[in-house]
């Protein structure tokens, strides 16, 4: 066993045992990913993640996990949806895309129990309507935020991105959508409201140099910046 560092970032290392045993690589007990000709046992979420944690690279084999995602939703009450892999991390290079639709006459209110991404690269992207490049009422890095982000679209229709980078992942998000009719102004959401976007976010997110609103409210009228970075 050998522990190479570099020239820069330290970090805890680690603590460990050896015991002397008596049984066949086989019979090892994981209770979570075992590569088995290696005699190794790593947790689900080192799985499929592009970095071989196992010597025979068993880990990074047969990974099916989607570089794209695009699904359509109709959402007659609640829906329940998660990033992919959640509560693993989500895979790198992804690009996943969310179709929202719901009856008319009715709005959909986007919640977030979790939402936690890589600062700066993995990027939310919430907007009203059907295409995913118009409408932008939310952008979204980083994380975990200290309050429920939530989005509340204009119409009966709502779309959503998650795009990730090569590098690092995060937990990603666990969401819901409820069928609701109430207007942007009625948006409850004791924290900050940008109110034409529909979007509430945390206060510690406004002033902070990074705009999360897609009309850029939460960086208006900013007396003194707040110079917390943002991020995990």
């Amino acid at each position: 066993m050998t522990l190479k560092t570099d020239s820069s970032v330290n970090a805890t290392g680690f603590e460990a045992t050896v015991e002397v045993v008596n049984i066949s690589l086989s019979a090892l007990d994981c209770g979570d990913f075992h590569c088995v000709s290696d005699g190794v046992c790593i947790p689900h979420s080192r799985v499929c993640n592009r970095v071989a944690e196992c010597g025979s690279e068993s880990d990074q084999e047969h990974c099916a996990g989607p570089t794209h995602l695009d699904k359509v939703v109709f959402v007659d009450s609640v829906y329940n949806f998660t990033s992919p892999n959640f509560p693993g991390e989500y895979p790198n290079n992804l690009t996943a895309i969310w179709h929202f639709s719901t009856f008319e006459g009715f709005q959909l209110l986007l919640k977030f129990q979790v939402l936690v991404t890589e600062s700066c690269c993995d990027i939310v992207t919430v907007g009203n309507g059907n295409s995913t490049d118009r409408q932008v009422a939310l952008h979204w890095s980083g994380g975990p935020p200290e309050s429920e982000v939530q989005f509340l679209s204009s119409g009966n229709t709502l779309w959503m991105t998650l795009k990730t980078d090569s590098s690092v992942s995060a937990t990603g998000f666990e969401a819901t959508i409820e069928v609701v009719n109430i207007s942007l102004s009625a948006l409850d959401c004791g924290d900050f409201h940008c109110v034409s976007d529909g979007v509430c976010i945390p206060h510690s997110r406004v002033c902070n140099r990074v705009a999360e609103c897609g009309s850029e409210s939460d960086q208006e009228h900013c007396a003194g910046w707040n110079t917390e970075e943002p991020g995990i």
